[in-house]
This record gives C-alpha cells, sequence and structure tokens, in this order.
C-alpha cells in the first residue's frame, strides 16, 4: 500500500550505497563471465534484440523507463538483484556487472557543515503565536508549469482569489495550455485565456526567461519541474536546477517575490515521489526548519530538488523575498475527484492498483498510514501562503494532516467493495514472486523498488516530516486540510474504476 510508518515499528537500514545511485540489495556470487552471460540473455529479451555485447548501451539499443523497469523485473526473476537508478548509470552488460560484483561504498559529498550558513534563514521557521501576517495584493503573476497537475490547479486558485493577470510560460504555447485547462475545469477559463491568462512561450533552461514581458510582475511561482525519478543527471540538473536558477535571476531582476515548489522528498522520506528504499539506523525528524539531516539524496530527482533548493537559499540571503513550498503526496482533488491525465505513470497509484489487485497487505504494515493531499487544496494553501508572504517564515510543508491509518482504510475499502485480507509477511511476498513472470508482472515492478533483501515492504525511512508551522500559520490564514473519509476513498476508486485502470479481478496464484 501506499504508505507511511507511524513509526511504531523499527526497520534495520539498509546497506548505505554510492551517493549517486541505489545499490543492489542481495550480492550475486556468481563468476563474472556467468552474470555477464545472464545479464546480457536479460537485455536481448527484453530489448528484443541479439546479440548484445558487453559494451553496448541498453539505452543506444532501444531501452526507456519502461524497458529499464521491465529489465530488473526480469532480473530480480532470476536472483538478480539491482535498482532501476543503476541501468541508468551502468547501461551496459560490462560495466552493471562491474558495479555488481564490487558494491562501491557511500562517499559522503555532503557535510552538514556545508549549509550552516542557511541556518538564520531555516531557524526562523518555528511557530510564533503573536506573529500575524499581512495579506497582500496579487497583483500580476508569472507562472511556470501551469499545465502540470499542480500548476494548473495553482492558476485555478489564483483566478479565484482574483490576481489581476495570469503570465504562463508554458513549452506549446496556447494550445497547450487551453487543452489542460478544458480537461480539469471544461470552459470555465475560455474567455479568461488571452486577456487574463496569457500564455507565453519560453524555455525554463535558457536565461533569457520571459524577456520579451514588459508588465511588472509581482510574483514568480515556479511550479514547473521534471519529477521523473530516473535519468542522467544531466538531464535533472539543465530541468530542475538551472531553471530554478534563470527563475531566481529573473525574479531579481523584476524585483518580484518568489514562491518556490519543491518537494517533502528532499528529507529523505520519498514516500510522496517513489520510494528508493532508503531506511535511516536512526530516527530523524524533518521540520520547516530542517535542510540537511545526513539524507543520502540517492535518488537524481531528490538530488536536483535538494541542489535547487539551496539555490533558494542563497537567493534569501541576497534579498530576494522568496517562500519554498515543499509538496507532499498530491492526489485527486477533493471537489470532484477529477486526477492528472497521466495517472498510470504515477507511483502512488501503481501501488494502490497492485495491493488491489493482490487482494491483501501484510500484517506488518498495520501501524502504517497513507497520506492524500487533495491537488485543490494544496494549490489553495500555496495561492494563501503568496498573499501573505513575509519575512519571518520561509519554508513550508504542504502535506495533508489527516493521515488515514492502515485499519480505517481498510473499513473504507471493504465499504466500497474492496476489501483486502491481512496475511503474512511470508504470504505476501510469495504472492507478489509469483506475478513476476506472469501477465500481471506490472505488480511486481509498482512495489520492486520497495521490496527489501528479505521481501518486505518498507515504507518506514525512519524519517518523519513535521509540519506544524505549516499547519498552524495555514489555520490562521483560514485554512484546514480537508478529511480523507469514506466518501473520498469510495470516489477515488469510482474514479479509476471508470478509467478502466483498476479493475474487478484480482491475481490469482498458480
Amino acid at each position: 500500500m501506499p504508505l507511511t510508518s507511524s513509526g511504531k515499528v523499527n526497520r534495520r537500514a539498509l546497506p548505505e550505497v554510492d551517493l549517486n545511485n541505489i545499490s543492489s540489495t542481495v550480492e550475486y556470487e556468481a563468476p563474472i563471465g556467468e552474470l555477464e552471460k545472464r545479464l546480457a540473455a536479460l537485455m536481448e529479451e527484453t530489448l528484443d534484440y541479439s546479440p548484445i555485447g558487453r559494451n553496448d548501451d541498453f539505452f543506444d539499443l532501444g531501452g526507456d523507463s519502461l524497458r529499464a523497469i521491465e529489465f530488473v523485473t526480469k532480473a530480480h526473476g532470476e536472483g538478480i538483484y539491482f535498482a532501476l537508478q543503476n541501468v541508468f548509470n551502468y547501461p551496459t552488460v560490462e560495466s552493471l556487472c562491474n558495479y555488481l560484483q564490487k558494491y562501491p561504498k557511500k562517499d559522503e559529498i555532503f557535510t552538514s557543515e556545508q549549509f550552516q550558513k542557511y541556518t538564520p534563514i531555516l531557524e526562523r521557521n518555528t511557530w510564533d503565536p503573536a506573529f500575524v501576517p499581512e495579506k497582500n495584493n496579487l497583483g500580476t503573476v508569472l507562472l511556470t508549469g501551469g499545465t502540470g497537475f499542480l500548476g494548473a490547479h495553482i492558476l485555478d486558485a489564483l483566478m479565484n482569489h482574483g490576481v489581476k493577470r495570469v503570465y504562463c510560460l508554458v513549452r506549446g504555447g496556447e494550445d497547450r495550455l487551453r487543452q489542460r485547462l478544458q480537461y480539469y475545469f471544461g470552459e470555465r477559463y475560455t474567455k479568461e485565456l488571452g486577456s487574463k491568462i496569457i500564455p507565453i512561450s519560453g524555455d525554463l533552461e535558457r536565461s533569457n526567461i520571459a524577456e520579451g514581458l514588459s508588465e511588472q510582475v509581482d510574483y514568480v511561482i515556479h511550479a514547473a519541474a521534471s519529477v521523473k525519478h530516473y535519468g542522467s543527471w544531466q538531464y535533472f540538473k539543465s530541468a530542475n536546477i538551472d531553471a530554478a536558477q534563470n527563475m531566481i535571476t529573473y525574479a531579481k531582476r523584476v524585483h518580484a517575490k518568489l514562491i518556490h515548489v519543491s518537494t517533502i522528498s528532499v528529507s529523505g522520506n520519498s514516500m510522496a515521489d517513489q520510494f528508493d528504499g532508503y531506511i535511516s539506523e536512526e530516527e530523524k525528524h524533518f521540520s520547516e526548519s530542517s535542510l540537511y539531516i545526513g539524507q543520502p539524496l540517492d535518488n537524481v530527482y531528490v538530488r536536483s530538488k535538494f541542489e535547487a533548493e539551496t539555490l533558494v537559499l542563497d537567493a534569501i540571503r541576497d534579498g530576494l523575498q522568496v517562500n519554498i513550498v515543499r509538496m507532499g503526496n498530491l492526489t485527486n482533488r477533493k471537489s470532484d475527484l477529477k486526477f492528472q491525465p497521466n495517472y498510470a505513470e504515477n507511483a502512488f497509484l501503481k501501488r494502490v492498483k497492485a495491493v488491489l489487485e493482490l487482494g491483501c497487505v501484510p500484517d506488518y504494515l498495520m501501524s502504517t498510514y497513507a497520506e492524500f493531499s487533495p491537488v485543490d487544496a494544496a494549490a489553495e494553501a500555496i495561492v494563501r501562503i503568496a498573499e501573505h508572504m513575509n519575512d519571518r517564515y520561509t519554508v513550508f510543508h504542504i502535506n495533508s494532516n489527516k493521515e488515514l491509518l492502515l485499519d480505517r482504510m481498510l473499513d473504507y475499502l471493504e465499504q466500497a467493495g474492496r476489501s483486502l485480507k491481512i496475511v503474512s509477511g511470508e504470504e505476501f511476498a510469495k504472492l507478489i514472486r509469483s506475478t513476476i513472470n506472469s501477465q500481471q508482472s506490472h505488480i511486481f515492478e509498482a512495489l520492486l523498488n520497495d521490496l527489501d533483501q528479505n521481501d518486505q515492504i518498507q515504507y518506514d525511512s525512519n524519517i518523519r516530516i513535521e509540519n506544524s508551522l505549516t499547519v498552524q500559520y495555514l489555520q490562521r490564514l483560514g485554512f484546514e486540510w480537508p478529511e480523507i473519509d469514506s466518501a473520498y476513498i469510495e470516489g477515488y476508486l469510482r474514479y479509476f474504476t471508470r478509467l478502466g485502470y483498476f479493475g474487478g479481478e484480482r491475481y490469482d496464484a498458480k
């Protein structure tokens, strides 16, 4: 289940890994020649290409992210264990085999001392009941990521709050923005498009962002990012770090306030995006005043978002007025359960589908809870924070405090006709493994990154996300997270069932 630990169950830490890679979980002891042959055979089967030499590149031969997942799944089925990111870092049979044989230890390139310069900024993010923020007029806003799931709903919230004008920086121009707004909001903004909502073409990775925009911009909301979780470091550096620097430079040039959208996954607790198997040896707490707490930052996406935050904090030190909003697990909007069109790519949803098809959950997960942060509520929270931007607070955690404990979740599922059995860890592992070479291998693919070397699902990173400052601050602004009740869960299930994503059949292990 896409769950977060309540902290009642402690798990032992996984082996440490190289900073830029996610290491395999089980050492493969076969002679290197035999291992190369087996890896080559699996790669040939995955790519439908033969023969593959020891120095042929997986991606040059037509591989992509989906085929990389298939390759990892097939390897696990053969007892060869490595993680998806390893395929991107070691795309040839020889390099991957050498990696599996050597198991490099993690060399930390970050130290706490490197980030002490941000302490005066971060330590202000503690609740002050006497502080009352002043409400500001939003004026004119430049929004990036307006065609994305969150960005489109930020645009909607801005319009509801009486913004003067929104310039949407998009690739593909007006047609793409119009299509996405129609998908989420029907014809609500058809008349405003081109007058109050103005699409402008631009490339976030280029330094001349919106250079032709003559109107004064009061706020910049940077919600665009690549949220893929695997790929080359250069790709993520360009999409998430260089783009953030360009938005900072633009905001400085036009003297605008900046809202930078980040992710709670920078904490090392990556359940909001994609769990990567890291478990801290000791319990750690990550609040709005935290940045580097020794988290590994193995995942290229998470590391790029972390480094983007440091650029933003540098800008604050230089005098730019900025708020960082770290997003939690964004789910269907509360109003009508609408979700993003590319729903099948959502890691959280893939886990839900996998567990529903298995028809059971392991008993050791009963102390966990699920986080549902409806996207429309999250967007509303961001806009209220923007309206009240001040120098007192700089970082906010936009994740719902209305957690759904697993036992209550099971009750809601039963009410909706989707009851799940509670089984032993051994039985659950056996069921998952039995899907590897079946027509429902997507079940294993959805959960493979969540399995430890004992075939147990690990959702307890031992890093506790705290958001009490944000919750209290938003309450002062008149905002409360909506309850995740039986109606929401039943609507959630109906929505994806109507789309054909949640089928009625369950996996039948043979």
